[in-house]
């Protein structure tokens, strides 16, 4: 996860958005999980429902993330701009700089849509 989480938002927004999304998240779930599961205990009187509850989750979260997060390892995180360890790295990003800033398209799209939504 710590690895996970920074490569999901662009720089200028992202220790603000770590700490409300994890800590919206992690209150939500872990806040509200010991209760449900109580409830669907006392519901069903089946105690592997805390086993239950835990497959489900994991294989949401499983599916979230083949589905939804991309693959960064090895490139620059959104807006930041593309590091080197070495001189010859250097002549690679120069010729071919849209690997290397792979995540401006994506923040293009996104401005597109706050324009429009701006627009209403």
């Amino acid at each position: 996860m710590p690895s996970l989480l920074p490569s999901l938002f662009f720089t200028n927004v992202r220790n603000g958005a770590l700490a409300i999304t994890y800590n919206l998240s992690a209150s939500l779930f872990g806040g509200t999980t010991p209760l449900i599961v109580s409830w669907l205990i006392s519901q069903t009187n089946n105690r592997l429902i805390p086993a239950y509850y835990t497959i489900f989750t994991s294989i949401i979260g499983i599916i979230m993330v083949t589905w939804f997060i991309k693959e960064t390892s090895g490139k620059s995180l959104r807006g930041s701009p593309p590091v080197v360890e070495e001189y010859h790295e250097i002549k690679e990003i120069l010729e071919k700089p849209e690997e290397a800033l792979w995540w401006h398209e994506e923040k293009k799209e996104i401005e597109e849509k706050k324009e429009e939504l701006g627009e209403i």
